[in-house]
């Protein structure tokens, strides 16, 4: 196998695990938000179901570490794209358009980028918060604490998870370059 085959096997396989990791994160939000809305509903039941709450902050929190571990993962392809694949086929004289390494993506990623971990910190903060003012009963109630602690935790995570997201997308503007190609010599000849 030449090093042109080994790079677009590289290649396809990094894109199926991006497309993968997608699909994983999205599916852990949907879990999570189906978690909620279960415990929504038996907290508005008798009063004494209410302390159910308690458990939207813990589940924010696995579902936040879940989320920003593929959010990560899903960085980690993308800059393995850009910086080892895309080389790999320049190197071999080979030309091939990768999204990652366009303009276009350059253009939209650090707004989607926003976006998305906007949704994510309002799809999961918004929960705790319901549960956290809901749950209030003195400063001296140790579980609400617990709660407020986890549900702060769980928006870090997201904040953290899309900080590093972005300098990713920053240590990526060499190869965002507007050429057409990426030439890692500083070759101004176009690669075929």
């Amino acid at each position: 196998m030449n090093r042109l085959e080994t790079t677009l096997i590289s290649y396809e396989a990094a894109r199926h695990e991006l497309v993968e990791r997608i699909r994983l994160r999205d599916h852990a939000l949907l879990a999570y938000l189906a978690a909620v809305g279960t415990i929504i509903g038996i907290a508005l039941s008798p009063i004494e179901y209410r302390m159910f709450l308690h458990a939207i902050p813990y589940v924010a929190l696995g579902c936040s570490i879940l989320v920003s571990q593929h959010n990560s993962v899903i960085g980690a392809l993308i800059q393995f794209i850009y910086s080892n694949i895309k080389p790999s086929l320049c190197a071999t004289s080979t030309y091939s358009p990768l999204f990652v390494c366009s303009k276009t993506f350059e253009k939209h990623s650090h707004k989607s980028n926003v976006h998305r971990s906007l949704g994510h910190a309002v799809i999961i903060g918004l929960p705790c918060l319901y549960s956290i003012i809901f749950l209030f009963t003195s400063f001296c109630d140790l579980f609400w604490w617990f709660s407020v602690g986890f549900s702060v935790a769980a928006v870090i995570i997201i904040y953290y998870s899309h900080k590093k997201r972005m300098e990713i997308y920053d240590g990526a503007r060499p190869y965002w370059d507007g050429k057409e190609n990426f030439f890692p010599n500083n070759d101004d000849k176009p690669l075929l």
